[in-house]
């Protein structure tokens, strides 16, 4: 049996998504199994459980471990709005703005981060990190 090491509080662990909608959903899920879910928001003092925020609201946190949860292809990056007239000065702009986006949300994690998502994985991920990727590291 693998030791899974002492017990943390709730308060030290963040799930991240890249969309309110995300953490709508999120929250939905993680109160139907019984956790106590405190949203973060500017204005707010969270009350106890786990932490919920989008990736905009974790610049400046820190947390023991951080889950980035939805991170796949299709929600980051978001798509581009107007991505039909956009030069391609104007996409890459917007891949750099997403890619600084998740960099920021990994590096709240202070002991752990855990990236999930499902189907294919987002192309911001290094490639090792990806399922279908060289290198990849399963659990």
């Amino acid at each position: 049996m693998q030791d899974l090491g002492p017990p943390i509080a709730p308060e030290s662990i963040c799930v991240a998504v890249r969309t309110n909608d995300l953490r709508k959903t999120w929250s939905e899920q993680l109160t139907r199994r019984s956790l106590t879910v405190a949203i973060l928001k500017e204005d707010e003092a969270p009350g106890p459980g786990v932490r919920l925020a989008t990736m905009h609201r974790m610049k400046g946190l820190e947390f023991e471990r951080v889950i980035l949860a939805s991170v796949q292809a299709g929600t980051l990056p978001q798509p581009f709005a107007g991505q039909s007239q956009a030069d391609d000065t104007s996409r890459a702009q917007h891949i750099q703005s997403e890619r600084c986006l998740l960099y920021v949300a990994a590096t709240r994690a202070r002991d752990e981060l855990i990236i999930t998502g499902h189907g294919a994985a987002s192309p911001l991920l290094p490639a090792r990190e990806r399922p279908d990727g060289p290198g990849h590291r399963a659990p």
